[in-house]
């Protein structure tokens, strides 16, 4: 049989599915990219191919005037940030950006494929071993295709590093240009056709980087630009001429004109807010939809924000240059600004609020012309809610159950958007998903272990659904609307880890529960059940309490328990015990006590064989906070087994596995861009993984649910010898330790450094280094 050449196979089939994805790939894409992207693509690409280093951030700003294009590239995966923000690596989607000709596109896709393939024949064939370096990679290249470059296949490991599931863990290369050492994941058996994979990961990037088009906030962006720009350029040039010119004046004089300049500013803040007015909502006044008034919002926010805090600066450094020894007089201008910007924000957001409070008006719909940068609708149905159903085509039985589903719906009242129906022969489904998910008031996600299972991995329409919905979670857009419906499974299998925060519907009967369907409809129609109303209080009569159903109350052994304080969050050694009782074959813990010896078991580990009394009382200290916190309960009168409960395996999924690296030191490191980096080897028992924590969740009376960061995911030194970091007089950026199991070099970004308690050090990270 003769050996492949080029993925001849992968080639042709990866023609055939750009078009089926309709992403975009190649000449004829009806979704253009935007050329600012690509070039930024191309300089990033042949910086990385030729220098094997990434591109410093200022240079590319310079370049293309405009720094919010690389946070938007770095926000949609199509760049990679480094160093603080302040450095860029390209990964697989800044090559999938380029034109399908491209060289270095042409390298990045065969790489991928070929690796993807070895990984798989790797897999399969080697029984021994899942660990592999970059040297017995290439070989095995050589083995399958006739020829093999280096640089292509130490490229395309490079990109498949952090996509497609295939790379559990990995190891750089001491210049960080490539991965040195990795361990195939079982993911990989997932991949049935790379070219189909590679397909599906362009065609999101190349949608994530097309053109913008000229829809109402753009044009409008760029109108309120130019007018703003019309204002305050001449404005300040006088300015700069007036100081040149009296800034040997005496100081009333100069004071005269500081004041008159001032009162430019603000002549010229009045002429910003009309402007706005103009641009954005006059245009829109009767027909304001949600998605447009988060839109204007945001704006105002944004533009006027800038504007504002850019006239303040102007102004109070024309008071202070003009009249530095009478500052204190000239406090009151500054005021006088402040106060303008803040009266003239606050009127744009009451008419804002007035707008959307008068709702979508159907019949003004005419009115606003594609001229006002309005998109039309694309049902001409607009009574009843608009819903969108997300679902996965696992089976035609389940893609029957949602056709029957969205019938009974719509007999309801309900103006459902479905694929089988809105979809057509030739349309993008990439824009029609994106649409569908940002114009319904409801999304009905339906949960099966399938969908979930796609929706982790980023897989096909799945996938890309769940791209937009996190994100759309993620921007706090429009209301709280996402809600599960489970049809096959459970709910910790079939729910995406996305998608656990919000109260879903059970409709997995068969036939499902009329009174589940009920709640789901009262739901979409906005019918919930007000509460009752209040009634007087009771009146209370004095009397001493019954002190014998104190007395009388038999003693358990669970009230001979000490009451623990316990703070919010789940100590490590809470979360290693719990993560053992999920993962044990009973799923529990077991503690038995007897003359000789005390254990404490889950999961073929006993916690409590090795360490001195004072670890010993931690653990059984762990044991009764998971009792106390609801996440386990005794199962025995004798309190010798313990079972997780529902809220432990909530907990469980939330806080995700434990992991705990065996290492005996840690080098912590400062790199600097024009100086040496400082460093420094601490010796250590072990690095734990300490999940992210947030503050309580804020829910609104429209259900939206706002999460806020409290602390990112951290690194817990243990065994650290006292004083050990004291003479530290540098801020680590860098941590990494070789995993004493599998030789692996593990690598962190660091963004601070604290020591919570004596002998342990907590490193709070940014994320893992990729090679």
């Amino acid at each position: 049989m003769r050996k492949l050449t080029v993925c001849e196979h992968d080639l042709r089939e990866h023609r055939v599915l750009n078009v089926i994805f309709g992403a975009g790939i190649g000449d004829n894409s009806d979704m253009p990219l935007d050329p600012v992207k690509v070039d930024v693509a191309q300089r990033m690409t042949t910086r990385f191919l030729n220098m094997r280093q990434p591109s410093p951030r200022k240079p590319l700003a310079v370049l293309i005037r405009d720094g919010g294009i690389l946070d938007e590239m770095e926000n949609r995966s199509l760049v990679r940030a480094e160093i603080n923000r302040t450095e860029y690596f390209p990964t697989l989607s800044t090559f999938a950006i380029l034109n399908e000709d491209d060289p270095k596109y042409v390298k990045a896709r065969d790489g991928v494929l070929k690796v993807l393939h070895t990984l798989t024949n790797l897999y399969e064939v080697d029984e021994s071993s899942t660990q592999y370096t970059l040297e017995q990679l290439i070989e095995r290249a050589r083995a399958r295709y006739d020829s093999i470059d280096p640089d292509e296949i130490s490229l395309g490991l490079y990109l498949v590093v952090g996509e497609f599931g295939a790379v559990q863990s990995y190891g750089r290369s001491p210049d960080g240009s490539q991965i040195a050492s990795f361990t195939i994941a079982e993911g990989v058996l997932k991949i049935v056709d790379p070219a189909t994979a590679w397909a599906q990961r362009a065609a999101i990037a190349r949608n994530s980087a097309s053109a913008p088009a000229p829809t109402f906030e753009a044009l409008a962006k760029m109108k309120f630009d130019d007018t703003v720009s019309e204002i305050y350029e001449p404005a300040i040039e006088h300015n700069r001429g007036l100081t040149r010119l009296y800034q040997n004046a005496g100081i009333a004089e100069a004071g005269n004109f500081a004041r008159q300049a001032a009162d430019a500013v603000l002549k010229a803040f009045r002429q910003v807010e009309q402007i706005f007015r103009s641009t954005y909502l006059d245009r829109f006044a009767r027909c304001l939809d949600p998605l447009m008034e988060m839109q204007l919002r945001q704006i105002l926010e944004v533009r006027l924000t800038e504007q504002t805090t850019r006239a303040q600066g102007v102004t109070r450094n024309l008071c202070m240059s003009f009249v530095t020894p009478m500052s204190d007089r000239f406090t009151a201008i500054d005021a006088q600004v402040k106060d303008a910007g803040a009266r003239m924000k606050e009127r744009l957001n009451n008419a804002i609020t007035l707008y959307a409070a008068q709702g979508f008006a159907p019949g003004d719909a005419e009115e606003c012309s594609e001229d006002e940068f309005m998109e039309p609708e694309t049902s001409e149905e607009t009574s009843g809610p608009r819903v969108f159903i997300s679902y996965a085509w696992e089976s035609e039985e389940l893609k029957r159950w949602v056709l029957d589903f969205a019938r009974g719906l719509r007999g309801k009242g309900v103006n459902v958007t479905l694929d089988r129906w809105d979809l057509g022969l030739g349309d993008n489904r990439f824009q029609f998903m994106e649409q569908s998910v940002t114009r319904a008031e409801f999304v009905l996600v339906i949960c099966t272990p399938t969908y979930a299972e796609r929706s982790e991995e980023r897989s096909g329409g799945v996938g890309y659904e769940s791209n937009i919905i996190t994100s759309r979670i993620a921007e706090k857009a429009g209301k709280q609307k996402f809600i599960p419906v489970l049809r096959s499974g459970d709910w910790k299998t079939a729910v995406p880890a996305w998608l656990k925060f919000a109260v879903g519907c059970d409709l997995s009967g068969e036939p499902y529960r009329q009174d589940q369907f009920h709640e789901l409809l009262k739901t979409l129609h906005r019918k919930n059940a007000a509460a009752p109303a209040l009634g007087p209080a009771p009146a209370f009569e004095e009397e001493e309490a019954p002190q014998e159903s104190i007395i009388n109350e038999p003693v358990t052994k669970a009230s001979r328990f000490t009451w623990l304080d316990l703070p919010e969050e789940l100590s490590i050694k809470e979360h290693e015990l719990l993560d053992a009782a999920v993962r044990d074959h009973d799923e529990q813990i077991r503690h038995t006590k007897s003359n000789a010896d005390e254990l404490l078991v889950a999961n073929g580990k006993s916690f409590l064989a090795s360490g001195g009394r004072r670890a010993k009382a931690a653990w059984l200290a762990a044991l009764r906070a998971l009792e106390q916190r609801g996440l386990i309960e005794p199962t025995t009168s004798d309190r010798s087994a313990y079972h997780v409960t529902d809220a432990g395996y909530r907990t469980s999924d939330r806080l995700g596995a434990f992991t705990r690296w065996k290492t005996n030191e840690i080098l912590l490191e400062a790199v600097y861009m024009n100086a040496e980096k400082d460093s420094l080897t601490i010796k250590c028992s072990g690095v734990v993984e300490v999940p992210a924590t947030f503050y309580p969740d804020d829910v609104g009376a429209d259900r939206h649910v706002m999460r806020s960061l409290k602390q990112d995911r951290s690194l817990w030194v243990e065994g650290v010898a006292r004083g050990a970091t004291d003479g530290i007089r540098w801020k680590p950026t860098d941590v990494s330790f070789t995993n004493a199991e599998t030789g692996e070099r593990v690598e962190f970004r660091v963004r601070d450094m604290t020591t919570p308690e004596a002998g342990c050090v907590l490193l709070e990270t940014v994320h893992l280094v990729p090679g």
